[in-house]
């Protein structure tokens, strides 16, 4: 998933305020985490160390859909 197609998902998918990502991480202020990983991953996409933040913002985004799948049941 490109970073274009990440912003797109997340400008038309209501975000959390906080998030846990699994037992170790937990995102205190999603927004300003999605304004710092996109930027990042934005000006270093050629510096394969910084693939992480892309990896992050997915892994983000897929939280959020299965929470919205959780919601529908």
């Amino acid at each position: 998933m490109t970073i274009e197609e990440l912003e797109e998902f997340f400008s038309k998918h209501p975000v959390p305020r906080q998030l846990k990502l699994n037992d170790a991480e937990f995102i205190s202020d999603v927004p300003k985490f999605l304004e710092s990983h996109f930027m990042i991953a934005k000006s270093r996409s050629d510096v394969p160390t910084f693939n992480k933040f892309h990896d992050r913002l997915i892994k983000v985004k897929d939280l959020i859909l299965k929470m919205e799948e959780d919601e529908k049941k």
